[in-house]
């Protein structure tokens, strides 16, 4: 998948030089989640003071960079002197916001917070279990300079033990993480959803293979010829349900499968990749479906798609109102 830098700016000029979105919410969302390359082309056609104050510094909070965070801060408050304190004072999230910015990797922020005085106890732990569960190698990899894996809640690190991103699973191996947690589950789903590496990984630090039994679906319907279309098109809503992709793609490939047009269905191609699934629904809260399909299609990377459907949503100003989390993580 294209890396974010790489695809932000290239739609932002479509959105800006097509006339699909207006000055103030190229701002705004770039101020959510851009970067400093796309504040400089946006600031091109606008300035800083195109928004109040407040929605500035709400705006800001949602990004990861931190240079972006400072940069803004000094055009805001030019005529201010601005010491490390006092940008922090500004930019210091709340609890609920720090656990976001894990979740999201957004590891330069975070590691920003600690050296600035945030302490990885009590509630705020719950970043920590939040980046190992989604696999956030970088962040992980910084909160483990900070604490002992003892610390880390054992549901947290069975999620993050089954990641496709082998480096994700073997940093928390390196630390003590026990692979056979949660009764086998790393070991059963990741051989389950075909993470070669990932199995190879657990293996080599003492996964049980016969901790618990595994599911077969995949090999039923290559090997076995089983019915793909049984009780009409429910397999696949399985397999997008439960993001058994491997799965998917395989059913994908046969030319005579039920595709059952539903939200799940169309959210799951817009975070995928998979034109076949996200078609335009024709349900009957449709734009509130395309807005959030097209935050996830954005954030994942997929350009066609993206492109489809902000031709096809009628209010795009609304899409800069929803967090730039639900874009990260494909939230439906």
């Amino acid at each position: 998948m294209p890396k974010d830098e790489d695809l932000r700016l290239p739609m932002m000029k479509y959105l800006v030089e097509n006339e699909k979105i207006d000055l103030s919410t190229s701002l705004e969302r770039t101020l959510y989640f851009g970067n400093l390359k796309l504040l400089e082309y946006v600031l091109n056609h606008c300035q800083i003071t195109l928004l109040e104050e407040n929605k500035v510094l709400e705006r800001i909070k949602y990004n990861g960079d931190v240079l972006l965070k400072k940069h803004v801060l000094k055009l805001l408050y030019k005529d201010t002197e601005l010491n490390e304190m006092k940008i922090f004072k500004l930019i210091k999230p709340t609890m609920l916001e720090f656990e976001e910015h894990a979740q999201l990797n957004h590891h330069e922020f975070i590691k920003y917070c600690v050296n600035s005085g945030i302490t990885l106890s009590g509630r705020r732990m719950n970043a920590v279990n939040n980046a190992v569960r989604h696999g956030c190698y970088e962040t992980v990899r910084f909160f483990l300079t900070k604490i002992k894996i003892f610390r880390i809640h054992y549901n947290a690190l069975s999620h993050g033990l089954r990641q496709e991103n082998v480096d994700s699973v073997r940093i928390l191996l390196r630390h003590g993480a026990d692979p056979n947690t949660d009764s086998g589950a790393p070991l059963t789903h990741a051989s389950g959803r075909g993470f070669v590496e990932t199995v190879k990984c657990l293996l080599d630090y003492g996964a049980d293979v016969y901790a618990r039994g595994g599911l077969c679906l995949k090999d039923a319907i290559t090997e076995n010829g089983a019915d793909i279309n049984v009780n009409n098109g429910r397999l696949l809503e399985l397999a997008i349900d439960y993001e058994e992709n491997d799965i998917v793609d395989i059913l994908l490939k046969r030319k005579d499968l039920v595709i059952n047009e539903n939200p799940d269905a169309f959210l799951y191609g817009c975070k995928y990749g998979k034109l076949e699934l996200a078609t335009i629904p024709k349900f009957e809260y449709k734009q509130d479906l395309l807005q959030k399909g097209l935050l996830v299609a954005i954030r994942n990377g997929h350009e066609q798609i993206s492109k489809l459907l902000i031709d096809n949503t009628n209010d795009l100003d609304s899409v800069i109102d929803k967090k730039p989390y639900q874009c990260e993580c494909g939230q439906r």
